[in-house]
């Protein structure tokens, strides 16, 4: 023990100096991104054993799931960077670490990937005028440029007073989170209103779209209060560190809901399976009643809509957006006999 003292001088170890200021945001950001990463395993472990995607969509939840997990290493990275390499140096809580401005690009890669995919969901619903995907995609990407400016400039002064508190890293970064947050604001209620006009009176059909709805209100709110209290705090207290807990939580609370949204499918399949015969009691009461006693075949449309001449296209996209691929068998059984057989 007295080796390893008189190894490491004395002048080294900051003496009766509270470094909790400039410690407690790291720490326990770390400890809440970890927490977190863990959800991230249990989501893919049921995505891994649950899904029947296309490899397009597969190959992207793995790459947001191994992109997250590089920025967990990253995080610990910066942890020891500063606690354990360089313990007793008080220098090093002046410069910004590498590994810290790295995992900052994966969150704003993770971030713009997870956004996308819901704006093109937006976009294949066909509920909303294009103008609002156009205002989508451009808040998202100028979000994801002002966050890499702001990386650019961290990389060229990697001082953390220069990121803190002079006015171009401040404007990039808060231009990136409050871009970001605006863009997954309008998208989820884009998806929301989407949703809410989908319904098509049948009670099965109906309750369904409403689990959607609920799933998309959740997984905006998640992301939007990260977003807003990171973007809070880094305006008024940056040097607090206050706001590291929801930055390095950022790519963690994107991959979760996306990736449990995508899982959320396996029950609304059992749903379907379920609800694939509809009876009299479940028509709208403005049902046209030659489709309900004459025999007819019905095409359930989107989610068993009526009318002998459905939108396939409409169909089509709402299966795009679910991702249902093993819908098609419901639409096959509703298909097989009359209706007023199966009633």
């Amino acid at each position: 023990m007295s080796n390893i003292t008189n190894s490491v001088p004395l002048t080294a170890l900051p003496l009766g100096i509270n470094l909790s200021s400039s410690v407690d945001g790291i720490f326990y950001g770390y400890t809440l991104s970890t927490v977190l990463f863990g959800i991230t395993i249990v989501q893919a472990w049921i995505y891994i054993n649950t899904n029947d995607d296309k490899w397009p969509l597969r190959i992207l939840v793995t790459a947001l799931v191994l992109a997250d997990f590089t920025t967990t290493c990253l995080d610990t990275q910066v942890l020891h960077h500063l606690l354990i390499t360089n313990f007793g140096s008080l220098d090093v809580f002046t410069e910004l670490p590498l590994s810290f401005m790295i995992e900052t690009m994966l969150t704003i890669i993770i971030g713009v990937c997870a956004e996308l995919f819901f704006i093109s969901k937006v976009w294949l619903l066909k509920q909303l005028h294009w103008t609002v995907s156009v205002l989508m995609l451009v808040t998202c990407i100028g979000g994801a440029v002002a966050g890499i400016v702001a990386v650019v400039q961290d990389l060229e002064h990697p001082f953390v007073d220069f990121g803190l508190t002079h006015r171009a890293p401040r404007l990039a970064t808060a231009l990136n989170v409050g871009l970001t947050l605006l863009s997954n604001t309008i998208t989820s209620t884009a998806l929301c209103w989407s949703f809410a006009n989908s319904r098509t009176g049948i009670k099965r059909t109906d309750t369904l779209l409403q689990k959607l709805f609920q799933y998309t209100v959740t997984r905006g709110i998640f992301v939007t209060v990260n977003l807003f209290l990171l973007l809070i705090l880094f305006l008024v207290h940056p040097e607090e560190l206050a706001w590291v807990p929801f930055h390095w939580s950022t790519s963690k609370v994107y991959v979760i809901t996306m990736v449990a949204m995508l899982n959320s499918r396996d029950t609304l399949r059992k749903d379907l399976d379920r609800g694939a015969v509809i009876t009299d009691s479940e028509m709208p009461a403005n049902a046209p009643r030659s489709y309900i006693n004459t025999g007819e075949r019905i095409d359930p449309g989107v989610f068993g809509s009526l009318g002998r001449k459905a939108n396939e296209a409409q169909d089509r996209r709402m299966m795009d957006i679910l991702e249902l691929e093993n819908y098609n068998h419901i639409s096959v059984l509703l298909n097989e006999q009359p209706l007023h057989q199966r009633v």
